[in-house]
């Protein structure tokens, strides 16, 4: 008998503990020879740091992006802060309102 009548959640019988066991064992040995496999790793490992650099590119790349979004609306709000102080803007009008300028 190969089960022991419990069915996992998809209705299927499952095998006993002991030859799960085996079988856990069996592929855990397999995945250990064919994943760790010393002439495998350095290929393994290539692919891991490349995708590593070209996360960070594109990280860099949006970070840069913001710094511009951060560097404008700087230059904005100090043109602004010039034209209130000189009086060509004046602070209660309903256009300098927040969410007004862009």
């Amino acid at each position: 008998m190969l089960h022991d009548g419990a069915a996992g959640q998809d209705g299927v019988p499952r095998p006993y503990g002991p030859y799960m066991d085996r079988l856990d064992s069996l592929v855990v040995q397999h995945l250990e020879h064919r994943l760790l496999d010393p002439e495998r790793l350095p290929e393994l490992l290539a692919g891991l740091i490349d995708r590593n650099r070209m996360q960070a590119a594109k990280l860099d790349a949006r970070l840069a992006d913001l710094r511009k979004v951060v560097a404008e609306a700087d230059a904005k709000l100090t043109r602004l802060y010039a034209a209130m102080e000189s009086g060509v803007a004046d602070p209660t009008d309903p256009n300098l309102r927040a969410g007004s300028l862009s």
